[in-house]
């Protein structure tokens, strides 16, 4: 008796185990193993561009903060980027002639 039960056992472990690795194929296939190293290695690249993303909108706050409460830095800035003359002031353009070799600096 003690031998049957022995057998029945070991009979017993032996399709735990063939349940286990049948179980682990049906859903743990090498194709979802890559899947996974797949998508594991886009989050990655996706963070990276999220971190540029997040510098680039700082860095676009920061200038907006600017604007709204720096009188000072819309003034550089028209000055700069469209040139804009304050009141009082004269502004004085230069025209150079083609053939000329003079330096403006």
């Amino acid at each position: 008796m003690p031998i049957l039960i022995r057998f029945e056992k070991l009979t017993l472990a032996f399709l735990g185990i063939c349940m286990i690795l049948l179980l682990k194929s049906a859903f743990w296939s090498s194709e979802d193993l890559m899947a996974i190293s797949r998508v594991h290695t886009q989050t990655v690249a996706q963070e990276k561009v999220n971190q540029v993303w997040v510098q680039k909108n700082t860095a676009l706050y920061r200038e907006v903060v600017l604007l709204k409460n720096n009188p000072d830095y819309v003034e550089g800035i028209a000055r700069r980027q469209y040139g804009l003359v304050g009141p009082g002031e004269t502004y004085y353009a230069y025209a150079i002639s083609p053939g000329s070799t003079t330096s403006t600096h």
